[in-house]
């Protein structure tokens, strides 16, 4: 009986070192399988709820004003190089020059501001347009349009 309970213990032994790993590792690799299903899923959420679209137009917004913030630098740049370069102010509004020149020049000159300006009501544009015949310089002027539209 001593030999048959040696062979029993050795069959208990070699099944905690080989059965119990295997269990294991089916359940860790089952727990994986199930955490990469998880992660590899999207999340379940309302694409076209109102918050998500008002997010979506908030980044819209955030990227438009961007854009026109490195129009207006690079505007800035270009007319401080031609200050350099004439040694006098760039941009001077000849006389006689209409509201309607000025935003054909604006729209030229910088598409996304006159989109901006394009929104604005038609006193708020009269009011760029008499900046623009004060300053004579386009960069401020875009630099107000910019100011305006975000309500600075």
């Amino acid at each position: 009986m001593a030999t048959v309970i040696s062979i029993s213990a050795i069959l208990v032994q070699n099944y905690r070192e080989e059965i119990m790993p295997l269990r294991q590792m089916t359940v860790f690799g089952a727990a994986v399988l199930l955490a990469g299903l998880l992660l590899a899923a999207p999340p379940a959420t309302a694409n076209d709820d109102a918050y998500t679209r008002e997010i979506r137009a908030e980044g819209e917004k955030t990227e438009r004003l961007d854009r026109a913030r490195e129009e207006i630098r690079r505007s800035e740049e270009q007319e401080r190089a031609r200050e350099n370069k004439d040694n006098k102010t760039a941009g001077p509004a000849p006389a006689g020059k209409t509201q309607e020149d000025f935003e054909k020049l604006l729209r030229k000159d910088s598409p996304a501001s006159y989109r901006f300006y394009a929104d604005f009501t038609p006193e708020r544009r009269s009011g760029i347009f008499k900046l623009y015949l004060k300053e004579k310089r386009m960069s401020v002027v875009k630099r107000k349009i910019v100011d305006t539209y975000l309500g600075i």
